[in-house]
């Protein structure tokens, strides 16, 4: 009876020793998909009066199916008003030598500095610009700069971090037109003068 319960004792314990990890490791993935809410995914990107490059059809909610309450045409002047970038699949640094890495809250007020083990995994979601991302790293969202993560850190070293799949993610915009109409598009890219640091849309066109 005896070496009957011992081997049950070890049989629990190696299952637990099996579960734990594969518990731990789904604790520490991002809730896909991730929804950000008033990202602008570039540097100095902004939301401001766009002016368009290409017909547009813009459609009452975040879906291509939904119905179209309006149309743009080049060269008319919306609003954009706000955004939102889903994250359908993280990209992903998995640190290969320890690193101190400069880590800002998700809103990017306060930074602190956090400790990356071998083996840790830096989940990508939101790309900022500038190599900036919004990440989450072990069930917190932060904002690193993924550059500073996986660059050499003198000639002929291996680096810190690689990264491994890239995030994969859509950026939806809402537009309010002049007539006070307001929907969604995702082809952010049919406006211009979403850049702040770039040189501005001539107001005369």
């Amino acid at each position: 009876m005896m070496q009957r319960t011992v081997k049950l004792s070890w049989l629990l314990a190696l299952i637990i020793a099996i579960l734990i990890p594969l518990t731990s490791s789904a604790q520490t993935r991002p809730p896909l998909p991730y929804e950000d809410t008033g990202a602008c995914p570039f540097e100095c990107c902004t939301y401001r009066e766009w002016v368009v490059n290409k017909r547009t059809p813009i459609h009452r909610s975040r879906n291509n199916n939904s119905p179209v309450v309006f149309t743009v045409a080049p060269r008319d002047r919306v609003r954009g008003i706000t955004g939102v970038v889903i994250t359908t699949k993280a990209g992903e640094i998995k640190i290969t030598r320890p690193i101190t890495i400069q880590a800002y809250s998700d809103r990017g007020t306060t930074s602190r500095n956090i400790q990356a083990r071998p083996g840790d995994i830096i989940y990508l979601l939101t790309y900022q610009g500038e190599g900036s991302y919004k990440a989450w790293y072990k069930g917190q969202l932060i904002i690193i700069n993924a550059i500073d993560v996986m660059e050499e850190n003198q000639p002929g070293s291996a680096g810190y971090g690689n990264r491994i799949p890239p995030t994969t993610s859509t950026w939806w915009v809402q537009i309010r037109n002049r007539q006070g109409q307001t929907g969604w598009t995702v082809e952010a890219g049919n406006f211009d003068n979403k850049d702040a640091c770039g040189v501005p849309v001539d107001r005369s066109l």
